[in-house]
């Protein structure tokens, strides 16, 4: 049977691009492929250090070639788009070159003001197909001499039912009570502030469900005021709570869920639920919201 590799900085996470990387995997083992995931960490099939983003040392070239030798077709998902591990995407294009390939692209340099200096990504060989998340970024890259194709990010329609009632139950969120899943990083882009402002206007609990990254929340946002700083530790009144916790304006709490929970969550959400942080308005710091 035909094998496509699917290769990445990190695979099998709660990121996005894992996220995604996921849903072409079974839409490419439907159309009868065997799939295989490399990445530089996360439970892949195939890791091979120097791809994950915070490699000290490129990948080694003979590795990352055996990682990849029985693949008739290789998915590149962003390592060779967003510039954060170039000598691993100079590596990869390099094994790639002249193999049937897609390079799906999420974050091209240009749309970060602080990369758009970066010029050596994307990179081309004829032997290629681009393919981007939307029509903004395909227009870009034409723009640029790349012929690009859009498709858009899904998700699974037909789900396995959930565990709302256990999962409430764990995190102590009353049946009734409405919650604003966020299931995204704590980074600049995702607009964390916006959607506690929601939050705040459904009067519900805020879940965000990822960690934060890029140094977010290491200084206050422009313009202050609901963004998501750094805060004291929670008092450990709650069993099973770790009390790590960051401050969302003044007085109020967002609890990072223990490993139990995380569980629970991948059972509910399909993700591993690896990273769970929950917020309820008006909570207090010496409180755990669970």
């Amino acid at each position: 049977m035909a094998v496509c590799a699917f290769v990445s900085f990190r695979l099998g996470l709660t990121d996005g691009v894992s996220v995604v990387t996921g849903h072409w995997q079974r839409a490419v083992e439907s159309m009868g492929f065997d799939t295989v995931t490399v990445a530089g960490e996360g439970p892949v099939d195939r890791t091979v250090a120097g791809l994950e983003l915070a490699a000290t040392n490129p990948p080694d070239l003979a590795e990352l070639r055996a990682a990849l030798a029985d693949a008739d077709l290789i998915v590149v998902e962003n390592l060779c788009t967003i510039p954060l591990n170039l000598p691993a995407a100079q590596a990869v294009g390099e094994i790639c070159a002249g193999r049937p390939t897609v390079m799906h692209h999420h974050d091209p340099p240009w749309q970060r003001a602080h990369f758009a200096h970066i010029t050596e990504l994307p990179i081309q060989d004829p032997a290629w197909r681009h393919v981007t998340i939307n029509d903004l970024t395909r227009d870009q890259f034409r723009d640029r001499g790349i012929d690009a194709i859009r498709i858009y990010n899904g998700f699974p329609t037909e789900t396995r039912p959930g565990t709302s009632p256990e999962l409430r139950a764990m995190l102590d969120i009353a049946p009734d009570e409405v919650v604003l899943a966020h299931p995204v990083r704590a980074i600049e882009r995702k607009d964390v502030p916006r959607a506690i402002a929601i939050a705040e206007e459904l009067d519900a609990t805020y879940w965000l469900w990822g960690p934060a990254e890029d140094g977010y929340g290491d200084d206050d946002p422009p313009g202050g005021g609901n963004g998501i700083t750094p805060g004291t530790d929670c008092d450990d009144t709650t069993p099973n709570v770790t009390d790590e916790c960051l401050s969302v304006d003044a007085g109020t709490c967002v609890t990072y869920a223990p490993p139990t929970a995380a569980e629970l969550t991948a059972m509910a959400s399909g993700g591993t639920g690896e990273y769970m942080y929950s917020w309820s308005p008006g909570a207090s710091l010496d409180t755990d919201t669970g």
